[in-house]
């Protein structure tokens, strides 16, 4: 099931009409909002609430488990900690502030 047929899901299930006709902003009112606004991230983040959503991220998830599994099944416990190490570092330098990395590069780059 695609994400446009989740989110028609959404909007002709109802919502968008009860909070209409009641005055309420909920999920139905958010959702046309993301459309008419193109907010990709928010529609996908409500298409994801439904039950359809859950279901298709489930399975996303498992084919990107064993894809894992299979790519670094071949790897030794060694190989695997420096990877572990290495991907440490990246996430480090993911959650420094933009002017640390900056500092830090420019600093490397001098060297």
């Amino acid at each position: 099931m695609t994400a446009a047929s989740d989110a028609r899901q959404v909007i002709g299930g109802g919502a968008i009409l009860t909070e209409s006709v009641y005055g309420l902003h909920g999920v139905g009112y958010l959702a046309f909002q993301s459309v008419s606004h193109l907010d990709t991230v928010t529609l996908l983040c409500i298409v994801m609430l439904t039950a359809s959503g859950r279901r298709a991220s489930e399975a996303y998830r498992a084919a990107t488990d064993d894809i894992i599994a299979e790519t670094f099944a071949g790897w030794s416990s060694a190989d695997l900690r420096v990877l572990a190490g290495l991907l440490e570092r990246v996430a480090e330098d993911f959650t420094r502030p933009v002017a640390e990395r900056k500092a830090l590069r420019a600093r490397a780059q001098a060297h």
